[in-house]
């Protein structure tokens, strides 16, 4: 179970199984590409989703984290001067202090925004700054449904991608709008409960 950050209310627990980790690495990998020398910066704690996330992809593929205790300024530019960081999540946030602190975001090979709605005007500065990077903003809806908004398109195109690839990418679609369907429907269920 993983909390909320109560920001429309009381935190509210969210049931996580293997699988949601599972797949949501494996969609990670396949959208984002695994290279041998990534390395992910993660300042996000271990209790939020994003901060599992990076351990549990990293873990599953095998690739290096940088892990920080809490994100400050300071210590994510010494990382990304210091830890050949290829890969970062952040939170919205995050992103519009990295964005004021004119941190050089092109360094990395992409960058995911997640943990709440990213507002329009952010979507746009970030696009203006990020040039040609993969840049992806992931967030969950009222009912729970995952939102992603892609501000660049991938480096390959996915109809040049091998048939066995573009089959698996249409059977990760459906796999992963039937689990957000599941676990909208669970979250629903759950707020139903009464506190345990």
């Amino acid at each position: 179970i993983v909390y909320t950050s109560g920001t429309t209310g009381r935190p509210k627990g969210a049931v996580l199984t293997f699988a949601n980790h599972f797949w949501g690495a494996t969609a990670s990998s396949y959208r984002l590409g695994l290279l041998p020398h990534d390395r992910w910066l993660s300042c996000l704690p271990l209790y939020h989703v994003g901060g599992l996330a990076v351990v549990f992809r990293s873990c599953l593929y095998g690739t290096a984290i940088v892990l920080h205790e809490r994100f400050e300024l300071e210590a994510f530019n010494h990382s990304l001067d210091h830890d050949q960081i290829t890969l970062t999540s952040v939170v919205p946030t995050m992103l519009v202090r990295l964005l004021d602190a004119h941190v050089d975001l092109t360094r990395f090979r992409a960058i995911l925004v997640g943990g709440a709605r990213l507002p329009l005007d952010l979507r746009e500065r970030a696009h203006a700054r990020l040039g040609e990077l993969e840049f992806e903003a992931r967030a969950h809806g009222p009912d729970g449904a995952h939102e992603l908004a892609r501000l660049r398109a991938v480096e390959v195109d996915p109809l040049d991608a091998p048939a066995e690839h573009q089959a698996l990418d249409q059977d990760l679609r459906q796999l992963g709008d039937l689990c957000a369907q599941v676990q909208a429907a669970a979250r629903r269920l759950a707020e139903r409960r009464p506190e345990v």
